[in-house]
């Protein structure tokens, strides 16, 4: 127990059948009010950031929150019921470095994929409903009375608001749903951008993807707050005076699906949550998680394939290199590179490897281009559109430490993009090629 409640809460949730089921969650008043009494070195921390910070009604600190759904045990179990939807969430204050450590996040909320599924919109009303707890649905709203901490005899308020949603592709369609990389608005902050068909195929639901011709951000219409918010509106007038055809129409031409219990239709919300304002997109699983380094290199071994053997090349120099004994399975890199990931790299038509496989290749990877094709001019446009690409992860790995501009990182971008264009890429460039152009605004925002 605490001022603030049990550690342990229990909300709400209107499900599908009518019934309701309990939000299970960590109360986070209580486990900030806890950790700050409890834990000397978190206490440490909060009283040096609270000096260089000071909080109040108009200057209040700001919440991020990241979700993801995570598979513990067998990943491709047909009915994999240990599957968890997760919730974490942090302070901006704590600056890039110390949110670049898990340590950083606390845990707000672990639900099993099975019970959101039973919910109605899903993991939409839930991560609603974890905003409520912050902002008025316990004891206090940390936005306008704020909370107190104690430690012994000592005592601060710090005020907190809504400030920045991360997410990856999956887990934004879910919980804003917007249409997302399927659909014809396959990016919410574009008013104008139409996606096209592509010569790539998701290779779990065998699902064409659909990429975006669209490289400057100034043939771009940025939507706003307001308008997403105005989309939802009208969504909910439409749904009952429309047919069932019609309405299917609207909804895939406006990018959103309609979800009366979703996070954008619940009006407690509309003063807290801002879908533009606030959102991120994750970078890691962009370039990463079949994201774009995964299609480009592909793509480059293809085109290089046809002036050396390339995969048995690649695993010899690779398998040159000692990485620092901290990183994970770095004595296996070279096997990325055999005959049996060679073709299951062909089926997927995408270099498959881990993210942080990819984050330790791919400056490697650049070295050699320049020692070997390059300076044999061989695939030109394509090796330059990999070193491009390069450029861009340098700039992004290098974000925490502050010396990477909005203008820079943007810079960068352009010039990758313009590189995929003059190696013929067009048909290979997915929804994660157009997120890199929303990056430099994230970080002139945040």
């Amino acid at each position: 127990e605490t001022p603030y409640g049990p550690l342990i809460c229990h909300q709400p949730l209107a499900c599908i059948d009518g019934s309701t089921q309990p939000l299970l969650a960590l109360n986070p008043l209580a486990h900030l009010y806890l950790a700050f009494a409890m834990c000397a070195p978190f206490f440490e921390l909060m009283v040096k950031l609270m000096s260089e910070h000071p909080s109040d009604p108009e200057h209040p600190w700001h919440l991020v929150l990241y979700s993801d759904e995570v598979v513990p045990g067998n990943v491709i179990a047909h009915d994999n019921q240990r599957k968890v939807w997760v919730m974490y969430w942090s302070l901006l204050e704590f600056g890039p470095l110390l949110l670049s450590r898990e340590e950083s996040w606390l845990t707000v909320l672990v639900k099993r994929s099975v019970d959101v599924a039973k919910v109605e919109a899903g993991i939409s009303q839930v991560f609603g409903g974890v905003i409520k707890l912050f902002f008025g649905a316990l004891t206090t709203d940390m936005s306008l009375g704020g909370i107190v901490l104690k430690h012994h005899d000592s005592q601060w308020r710090l005020f907190v608001r809504m400030a920045m949603v991360v997410q990856d592709g999956g887990a934004h369609k879910f919980v804003w749903h917007c249409k997302g990389d399927s659909g014809t608005r396959m990016c919410m902050f574009c008013r104008n951008l139409v996606s096209e068909k592509s010569d790539l195929i998701d290779e779990e639901d065998g699902d064409e993807l659909l990429t975006c011709s669209v490289i400057h951000d100034r043939d771009l219409d940025f939507a706003t707050d307001e308008d997403i918010k105005g989309t939802c509106r009208r969504l909910a007038a439409c749904h009952h005076t429309l047919s069932r055809e019609h309405f299917l129409l609207r909804q895939q031409a406006v990018g959103f699906t309609y979800q009366p219990y979703g996070m954008l239709w619940d009006t407690s919300l509309d003063t807290i949550v801002q879908p533009i304002s606030q959102y991120v997109h994750d970078w890691m699983h962009a370039c990463f998680v079949k994201g774009v380094f995964n299609t480009i290199f592909f793509r480059l071994l293809v085109a290089l394939q046809g002036a050396m053997d390339i995969y048995s090349h690649l695993a010899g120099y690779v398998a040159t290199w000692e990485w620092p004994r901290g990183v994970a399975g770095s004595s296996h890199f070279a096997r990325l590179f055999s005959d049996k990931c060679k073709e299951s790299n062909r089926r997927a038509k995408t270099f498959k490897c881990s993210a942080s496989e990819g984050l330790s290749l791919y400056a490697l990877i650049a070295v050699w281009l320049m020692a070997v094709p390059l300076a044999a001019g061989v695939c030109v446009s394509e090796c330059k559109a990999f070193l491009a690409l390069s450029d861009v992860l340098d700039l992004l790995s290098s974000v925490a430490w502050g010396n990477v501009t909005p203008i820079a990182l943007k810079a960068a971008v352009a010039m990758f993009l313009q590189a995929c264009l003059a190696a013929g890429w067009a048909r290979f460039m997915h929804s994660k090629f157009h997120w890199l152009i929303h990056f430099p605004y994230h970080l002139m925002r945040f």
